[in-house]
């Protein structure tokens, strides 16, 4: 149960719960910022803008994991408080 004036919500990608005051009515979770393979914190992507990045299809590639190499098209995962 919340308290008075208190919103909660829980992230439907990786089940996080998160409260806030009111009058926020939306939390970003940062799951989106974890490799999902091997769980370590990726890093931003630099994008290449040559012929060979294009031909690579990296150019929706948002974070780069440098432990397994992993490339997420993952983006900030939107929570809504009730």
């Amino acid at each position: 149960m919340s308290k008075v004036g208190e919103a909660t919500g829980r992230c439907g990608k990786c089940g996080k719960t998160y409260s806030r005051l009111r009058p926020a009515s939306v939390v970003y979770c940062d799951c989106w910022k974890r490799c999902p393979y091997c769980g370590n914190e990726m890093s931003d992507f630099d994008l290449d803008l040559s012929v060979r990045g294009y031909k690579r299809g990296d150019l929706d590639v948002v974070k780069y994991c440098a432990s397994c190499k992993y490339k997420s098209k993952l983006m900030p995962v939107e929570v809504e408080l009730e």
